[in-house]
């Protein structure tokens, strides 16, 4: 019994003496485990530009004329060089002032007494204000006489014109000629007139007999009066005739007329 509990007493010391085994690490769980997590930037919102003096002074300028313009009923111009376009024109003339200041209602204010030194009370027409780089503001005013030099344009030159030429004189109308007949009567005529509301009209005409002279010469004359009255003739009137002998046949001349008026 004794020799049994010395061997269990022996194989107790030797496993508590042994020095237990290392426990490997699987690379799987190793590779697998979460990295540790990076800050992230904070959100930074982008600064605006810092306007500079001349920007701020304009800024400001402008927000005070458009205050003291609606106060006074005179708008305020700005001005960017050293005075107002109209102000060379009116700066020697009663009604214009000029003011400067530390505030524009001051510099404006400074500005209408000197306008209205003269004892004037015209109202002021135009106005106008730069600000300077010490802060100081400038102003301009016109009134009364002053402002009616800025508000009435120049007159324009006047160009004399020299007058049109005349225009040409139409030329003298000349007879219609009329073809001379040989042998015919003092009457005889083949232009067409006008006498005591009737047309007349001389034709002529050659025939081989004494009779067949005058009747062709009549057609001729009847065709002669339709041309000149525009209408076909049917109340024709023999005024003359005249017949004569001209080597181996007969000429015969008429005046004949129509009642009516030469066509226009």
């Amino acid at each position: 019994m004794s020799r049994w509990l010395w061997a269990i007493v022996g194989m107790a010391m030797v496993g508590g003496c042994a020095s237990p085994r290392p426990v490997a690490e699987n690379p799987r769980s190793a590779s697998a485990s979460p990295a540790p997590a990076r800050p992230e930037p904070a959100a930074t919102t982008p600064s605006r530009p810092v306007p500079s003096l001349e920007q701020a002074q304009r800024s400001q300028a402008e927000r005070a004329a458009a205050a003291l313009s609606k106060r006074v009923g005179v708008e305020l111009e700005p001005v960017s060089g050293p005075a107002p376009s109209w102000w060379a024109a009116t700066a020697s003339q009663p009604g214009s002032g000029r003011g400067q200041g530390g505030t524009l209602e001051s510099a404006y204010q400074q500005a209408v007494r000197q306008a209205r030194a003269g004892g004037s009370t015209a109202p002021v027409k135009r106005a106008a204000y730069a600000r300077l780089s010490s802060g100081e503001y400038l102003v301009w005013v016109s009134a009364g006489e002053a402002a009616a030099r800025v508000d009435t344009p120049a007159a324009a030159p006047v160009v004399q014109t020299p007058p049109p030429p005349p225009p040409p004189s139409p030329e003298p109308t000349r007879p219609e000629s009329v073809p001379t007949v040989e042998g015919a009567p003092a009457w005889f005529s083949t232009a067409a007139r006008e006498v005591d509301g009737r047309v007349q009209v001389g034709a002529y005409a050659d025939a081989p007999t004494v009779r067949e002279a005058p009747r062709m010469a009549t057609e001729a004359a009847r065709a002669a009066l339709a041309e000149v009255m525009g209408r076909e003739v049917t109340d024709l009137r023999l005024e003359s005739t005249y017949v004569r002998k001209v080597g181996e046949h007969y000429r015969a001349y008429v005046l004949v007329s129509a009642p009516g008026r030469l066509r226009k």
